[in-house]
């Protein structure tokens, strides 16, 4: 009985392990566990819920029915258009280039037509002075109100050599040298002129005319320290318009309107080149 136990377990244990045959197979289909259900987490598309009763995905859709009239709806998705380079616009350019250069045009008629300063600052006038000894002199300038003398001259010819007689008064002075030049000598003093009556004596020295015509030039210092109406607005619309320029070209960047950015930025080349070539003469000047 033993002996049978020990051939048997030896013809079981002779069989090599790769050798599988029908029977192993239907034994492992059927000791092997059930698949996994699947769970329905949503739907794609439109179906109904009778459509997803009787499937967990819904009964499928034909896409090819050989009806031309009964194709479901499709996505359609746009291609993208091909991108065109777009060429310089001229015309925000040339507008650009011509604003700032209109802006300065307009600045310089207002400043030349309205902003003038007063021209009766500076005053001449011409007289004749007689003498009843032909050497002696005394001169009455009259001035208007808040003017000063600033200077007199006159000339004669006397023996073919040229006499001139100036005197140059300085408002700090309250009295001034009269000088006599003969043929552009180093001069005489002559005479005084006396600021406070605005009055001028001398004497001929070697020379004898009977009268002279004198020229007399007047200063109004009130008038000049007058600025014109409107100037300090002037002044200040001046200074904001290298801002505003500033300003403009980084909104037309800043817009898109790069057209227009560079024709005001090559504006200012017609502004700042011919002043800066005007320096550069003036440095090279002798």
């Amino acid at each position: 009985m033993a002996e049978e136990d020990i051939s048997t377990d030896t013809a079981v244990d002779s069989k090599p392990f790769f050798a599988i045959d029908a029977e192993d197979i239907a034994k492992a289909a059927a000791e092997a566990p059930a698949p996994p259900t699947p769970v329905m987490i949503g739907t794609f598309g439109e179906s109904s819920s009778s459509e997803t009763a009787g499937s967990a995905w819904g009964a499928p859709t034909p896409q090819m029915t050989g009806n031309i009239n009964a194709q479901q709806s499709q996505h359609v998705f746009n291609a993208p258009q091909p991108y065109q380079k777009n060429g310089i616009r001229w015309g925000q350019f040339f507008l650009g280039f011509f604003i700032p250069l209109g802006v300065v045009f307009i600045m310089f008629l207002v400043e030349t037509t309205f902003l003038q300063w007063d021209d009766d600052v500076w005053r001449s006038e011409s007289r004749v002075v007689e003498s009843t000894d032909g050497t002696t002199f005394e001169v009455q300038f009259e001035t208007l109100e808040g003017e000063r003398v600033e200077a007199f001259w006159t000339s004669f010819e006397y023996e073919n050599d040229t006499v001139e007689i100036n005197c140059w008064h300085s408002y700090s002075d309250g009295e001034s040298d009269v000088f006599q030049y003969r043929n552009y000598d180093d001069g005489t003093v002559v005479g005084v002129f006396y600021s406070s009556n605005n009055t001028a004596f001398f004497q001929l020295e070697n020379a004898t005319t009977g009268e002279l015509s004198v020229q007399a030039d007047y200063y109004n210092e009130e008038m000049d320290f007058q600025a014109p109406p409107g100037d300090a607005a002037f002044d200040f619309v001046c200074c904001l318009l290298p801002f505003a320029y500033i300003f403009g070209i980084l909104g037309a960047f800043a817009t898109g309107r790069k057209a227009l950015g560079f024709g005001m930025m090559c504006s200012s080349l017609v502004v700042v080149l011919p002043f800066v070539f005007f320096i550069i003469a003036l440095a090279a000047l002798p």
